[in-house]
């Protein structure tokens, strides 16, 4: 019988926050899942002084995209919400052939230089 990466991710979870429910401690602990880049798709963990490190990772996401794969959750308890995976570039790289074809999503003003930012992804964030 062949276990989906679905499972998988959430059997890695699982052992990961029954491991970390045993130090007592705040951690950060969430399942990444990757829309159009799905091989990106990861438990991560940061413990410590690292705990918060993630929370600013992705961009909250305008529109709420239906999760797909919500059977993968069954019997589990986790929340998931979903956000924008962006990648910046300054005026000069703009040029460059990967930003061409991504609708810009926001320009801003970042240490004297402009930015421009496009949406590489949404990401769904469970836990």
């Amino acid at each position: 019988m062949e276990i989906s990466w679905k499972k998988k991710l959430v059997d890695i979870y699982l052992s990961w926050k029954k491991k970390l429910d045993s130090f007592r401690e705040e951690y950060y602990l969430k399942i990444w899942v990757f829309n159009k880049h799905f091989k990106d798709s990861q438990v991560v963990v940061a413990i410590d002084d690292f705990k918060d490190f993630y929370d600013k990772t992705f961009m909250e996401a305008k529109t709420v995209e239906p999760f797909k794969f919500k059977d993968a959750l069954k019997g589990v308890n986790l929340s998931i919400n979903n956000y924008y995976d962006l990648m910046g570039c300054t005026e000069e790289e703009l040029e460059y052939e990967e930003y061409k074809h991504i609708p810009l999503f926001k320009e801003d003003l970042f240490e004297g230089k402009k930015w421009f930012y496009f949406i590489r992804d949404v990401v769904w964030v469970i836990g």
